[in-house]
This record gives C-alpha cells, structure tokens and sequence, in this order.
C-alpha cells in the first residue's frame, strides 16, 4: 500500500454513510495497534489502544464538547516545559502553570471540596514542623510552629500592611468576629467584636505609635470598649483614661467598668475580714491616714517604737524555798512565767536569749535568808551576759558589823545585747557558820523574778 493524496480546493475524506455503524481508522503496528473512530453507539469520538473500537480508549470527544482523558497528561519533557492555561467561565479569571516562573498562578476562586464534604489543605514552611493546614476533620485552621528547641519555634501569625506611608488612624491589623448567617438579621449580622491595631501617628524613623483597641457590641456594630495605648495608658469607652489617683471600679452587673476616685478608708471597710492570731510578722502591714492620705506601715517600722511586745517576758518562783551552797554564786531557778512573748525565756536553763540585736532593759529581784538571825554576812544580786566571768549589773548588801537574817534585793539596767546574746540571772549569800542559805518563792512574782524587754 502506498501514499493516499486527495487534491482539489475542498478536499475532502468521508469514512461512512451516515449508517448505525462504527466508522474507523486503525494503525496496525507491529507490537500495538491504534484506533481512531465514531462509537456510533455513543456518539464519541475516540482515540485508543486496539484494533477494537472501544477497548482501552484513552481520549473521548462527545458531541457536548467534553473530553475525557483516561491517563496522565503530560506537556513538554522533563527540563523543557510549556506554559498550560485553564480558563474559567468568568472573564479574567484562569489557572496558569507559568513554565518561566515554574509555579502556579491561580486567577478567580480555587474550591477544595464541596459544601459539607471538605478536604485537608496543608502549606508547608521553610522549617521542619512548620505548616498551616485547615483542619477538615476539626472544621479549624492550624498554624504550627518548626520542631526545632527554640524561643522562635511556635506558631506565627502576622497582620500586616502595605501601605509605604502611614498616618493617624490608620489600621494596621484587624480582627472580625461575625455571625454572617444568622437569620435574625440586622444587628444580628453585623461585626459582633473585634480587635484593631490603629495608628495614631504618622510614622517615621523615630515613631510607630500604635493603640491596640477591643470593639464589642450590644445591639450595634461593634464598638469600641477598651483600649491600651502606645503609651500603656487604659482607655474606657473611647480615649478616657481617667485621672492619677483614680481607680477602675466596678458598677455591678449590667452596668459598665468606669474610672471613679479612690474610696475612703475607715473601720468598716476590715469588718470581717480575718483575725491577726499571732505576733505580726516585719512584713505584715497596717493603714493609717497621714493627713488623709492613707499610707502604709510595715511592723518591722512600728515595732523599732515598741520591741515590749515581741521581746518581753516575766520569769518568777511560784512557792517553796530553795537552798544553795554558802558563798558560792547559784543561778536563780525561776521555773515559772508571767509572759513570754517570742517565746525567748528557757523555764530549764532559766535564761533569756536576745532574739535581734538591740537595747535591752532589765528588771531583778530576790528575797534572800540566812536562816538565823544575825548569821548574814553579805548577800549580791547580778545579771551575767553569756558565759563572761563577770556580772554586767550587781546589787549586794554587806553587813558589815551588823549580821541580818534576811535581806530583799531590787535592780534595773540597760544593755546592748547582740541576737543570741544569753542573760540569767545569779545570788550569793555569805553566812558567818558556813551553813546553807536560801531565797524565797511566793505566790506572787513579788519575791524572787527576773523580766525584761528590748526599748530600741
């Protein structure tokens, strides 16, 4: 078979007779045939594999104009590619795979899925992790930060603006929240809240001052309700800001926050609140008024005019009488107290340990028998500071040439003492036959006690 050739002006090859019938053109080739036929049957045209029409078609053409391709398109070959271009049914509106730029140039709406049946989208970042996806499961957007360990590893989110020149008022970022659909209408549909980044300069080198403003609404649009500016003032309702001293009070429910002057203070405005139940701690604090301003004190300041109630205490024998050694000094057991306050004062070893470094002030008395008349020498009273050989205060009585049976002994003095500084109290009675003296309890503290307490 050789060269088929039709001449003529119109040239023309007609392959059938208008019958019911398949009209075809077939390629035999050696290890795959090719067709080109009328599927009478379905009014297509078809280009496939076979000698049969119909077998493995690979394009159709029906007489709507739609075509159908049975496998993978390719235009170009790797490493020299051609433009492709998909017009959609609205003017100026297309897909283009731009072969010079290798990308995707998409004009007009790209519709993933379809109303109540959608798809994953996911873009990846230029970090491992990195990506937004909308979520079609969880009906969400989600922006992921990269996986690498880092302060900048998070999600990010920028609002942004192309503007080269801004000025006073103009907005930066916004944020709308709406209920488009709702079917009570007007307000209903409106912008229910919202939050804006609003210039309030014209910006340069040395200005971006910016106000960050919440919008809500009621039975509007929204409006503006709070906002902080570039200067971290607090505006209510607009650029109110209030005045020094003011505070923002509440006016209950249903009524707006507002900025009101501070409130008096009085005793009314503790009662009921709960009871100190200890000694106040240097950093508790009290209120008072200074001229009517009301300040604040903190103990540690109060208790430098009266250290009385956290350093004082009262130590006494309560009954019975005690002997000791002649002319030797004994501690005087004083087993029982009065007070206490700090708990500073040991009923064993009958001293005090200063708790802070201070001037202390002490008081001591002792009634004191030689047990027979006229047998009393001498007889001391003293205050020792630590284990120091001697007394820091002494007071005695000395016969002399005239022998008592008793004797009673009072002292007062001041002393620096330094935190843990320890004080006890002693006696010595000097009897002419060597026997034992002793010195006396009561019922009272009036007899034998030692007390004291921190004035600075």
């Amino acid at each position: 078979m050789g060269t088929i050739q039709i001449d003529g002006s119109t040239p023309k090859l007609t392959i059938g007779n208008a019958t019911a019938e398949d009209a075809t053109i077939l390629f035999d080739g050696n290890a795959q045939d090719f067709y080109i036929a009328l599927d009478d049957s379905a009014d297509d045209l078809l280009i496939g594999l076979g000698s049969t029409v119909g077998t493995t078609p690979i394009i159709a053409i029906d007489e709507n104009k739609l075509s159908t391709f049975s496998g993978a398109i390719t235009v170009g070959v790797d490493d020299t590619g051609h433009d492709v271009k998909l017009f959609g049914a609205t003017a100026g509106s297309y897909w283009l795979w731009d072969e010079s730029a290798d990308g995707v140039v998409q004009v007009g709406t790209l519709t993933v899925g379809v109303d109540d049946a959608g798809h994953d989208v996911k873009l990846f970042g230029n970090a491992a992790g990195a990506y937004m996806e909308w979520d079609a499961s969880a009906d969400q957007l989600r922006i992921m930060g990269a996986s690498a360990d880092a302060t900048t590893s998070t999600g990010k989110l920028l609002l942004a603006t192309s503007l080269t020149d801004i000025n006073a008022n103009d907005v930066i970022g916004k944020i709308d929240f709406q209920a488009p659909h709702e079917a009570g209408g007007t307000d209903a549909i409106t912008v229910a809240a919202s939050i804006q980044a609003i210039a309030q300069s014209t910006f340069s080198a040395s200005s971006n001052a910016t106000d960050l403003i919440f919008y809500t609404g009621h039975s509007e649009a929204a409006a503006e309700k709070v906002r902080i500016t570039s200067q971290n003032e607090i505006g209510i309702a607009g650029a109110n800001y209030g005045t020094d001293g003011q505070v923002l009070t509440s006016g209950g429910a249903g009524a707006a926050v507002a900025w009101e002057d501070a409130a008096g203070f009085d005793v009314s405005s503790i009662t009921g609140a709960t009871a100190l139940g200890a000694v106040p701690a240097d950093t508790d604090e009290f209120v008072l008024s200074d001229a009517g301003t009301l300040k604040r004190v903190d103990y540690s300041y109060l208790r430098s005019f009266g250290h009385f109630y956290t350093t004082a205490f009262k130590a006494y024998k309560a009954s019975g009488n005690i002997t000791f050694s002649d002319a030797t000094t004994a501690t005087v057991a004083l087993s029982n107290e009065l007070w206490d306050y700090g708990s500073n004062y040991d009923t064993s070893t009958y001293e005090y340990t200063a708790p802070s470094t201070g001037t202390y002030i002490f008081h001591y008395g002792a009634s004191m028998n030689a047990g027979v008349d006229n047998e009393g020498n001498a007889a001391y009273l003293s205050l020792k500071k630590n284990s120091e050989g001697d007394a820091r205060f002494q007071i005695g009585h000395d016969a002399k040439n005239s022998r008592f049976r008793s004797v009673r002994l009072t002292g007062t003095g001041t002393i620096e003492l330094s935190a843990n500084d320890t004080m006890k109290m002693q006696i010595y009675v000097d009897r002419s036959d060597n026997n034992s003296p002793y010195w006396q309890g009561g019922a009272t503290p009036l007899w034998t006690f030692f007390e004291g307490w921190r004035i600075k």
